[in-house]
């Protein structure tokens, strides 16, 4: 969740998208730059599969960790 939202971030397409889930991949300490990787929807095909996001970790508000799978 970003800061000054009241919902978790949602990339994919259409009016009313299911907040993305991502993983977190490294932190770069000098410039406060937190990297995730994530995955589009199958219906958005025209965006390839593996994304990485990349955002300033202060703008970052909450995680909401998910179950890990077995």
């Amino acid at each position: 969740m970003l800061k000054g939202t009241a919902e978790f971030l949602a990339l994919g397409p259409g009016q009313n998208p299911q907040p993305t889930e991502f993983s977190f991949v490294r932190f770069k300490e000098g410039t406060c730059c937190a990297i995730f990787t994530f995955s589009q929807p199958p219906d958005a095909a025209q965006v390839p599969a593996g994304r990485e996001f990349i955002i300033d970790c202060r703008s970052i508000a909450a995680l909401s960790p998910l179950p890990f799978p077995l």
